[in-house]
């Protein structure tokens, strides 16, 4: 029998438009633990739980070239001390890119983030240049040198328009995500890491090794021009050590947040994404 076929589902705020800020944010102070509006959380409980009762529906997320996206997507976003899949990270660093695009004022504008297929790319690349001497045609170093160009993730910016490049890393044996920061200046790797007892800093320095190689081979292939001298050898790993730590499974306590601010945040970025818009 043929599977049917997947239906997409509209959210409550679908056309609905929202307002821009960006020219007034003189002033401005974000608030990370702003309330939620009481009628969002309303929409979307009942959306949600209406979607729960269909079969093979979808939504997709963040317009019409956007995402399609499963009702599980949304239960992993909202269930407590649930883990994060690549999908989760790379819809909320979406949103962050976006975010940054429309209040440059607020969030400044010397960096930029990838997503997780920086990572995917990057260890289907070196082993392929383990196993060929580099000599072969590399086709994943093609999307590696077009995320270098800002060519590839929606918002991204050239790395030669920055001074910092983010993105996400999974310590794969630990199933943790943590963050890389490139400092294009120094030409050094950051490791911001939210649960430092996991892992001995010798061993995350030696899994980061190959990005570490990576880095500035890819900056060659992709022509880069910074501002400083560019380090042509492994760039140094060094782990951040002031970083916030998780108290109990998935909950981050930040200087002026407490931990249940998690899931707050997880609300947010789950209206934010059903809306279509990067509310502040």
């Amino acid at each position: 029998m043929k599977r049917p076929k997947s239906v997409l589902r509209e959210t409550p705020w679908q056309g609905q438009e929202f307002p821009n800020i960006e020219d007034d944010t003189v002033g401005f102070t974000f608030d990370p633990l702003r309330p939620i509006p009481h009628d969002s959380l309303l929409k979307m409980a009942k959306f949600l739980w209406e979607w729960g009762q269909e079969k093979d529906s979808h939504v997709r997320l963040c317009g019409e070239e956007g995402v399609d996206t499963s009702h599980d997507f949304f239960v992993r976003l909202l269930s407590k001390n649930g883990w994060l899949d690549d999908t989760n990270i790379d819809m909320g660093l979406y949103l962050v890119r976006e975010r940054q695009k429309r209040y440059p004022n607020l969030v400044g504008s010397d960096w930029t983030i990838v997503d997780t297929l920086f990572q995917k790319y990057a260890a289907i690349d070196l082993k392929h240049m383990r196993l060929y001497g580099g000599k072969d045609d590399r086709p994943h170093s093609r999307a590696l040198v077009k995320m270098v160009n800002g060519e590839l993730h929606k918002w991204s910016k050239p790395w030669m328009s920055v001074k910092k490049v983010f993105l996400p890393y999974n310590c794969v044996r630990q199933k943790h995500w943590v963050t890389l920061a490139l400092d294009l200046t120094t030409c050094e790797i950051f490791v911001y890491d939210s649960k430092l007892d996991l892992c001995r800093t010798q061993t995350l320095i030696k899994a980061l090794q190959p990005v570490a190689k990576l880095i500035p081979m890819l900056l060659k292939e992709a022509g880069y021009v910074g501002g400083c001298p560019l380090r042509t050898t492994e760039w140094p790993v060094n782990r951040v050590t002031d970083v916030p730590q998780q108290v109990g499974g998935s909950n981050v306590k930040l200087v002026q947040l407490c931990a249940d601010a998690i899931h707050l945040f997880r609300l947010k970025l789950a209206i934010d994404l059903l809306q279509g818009c990067c509310s502040i």
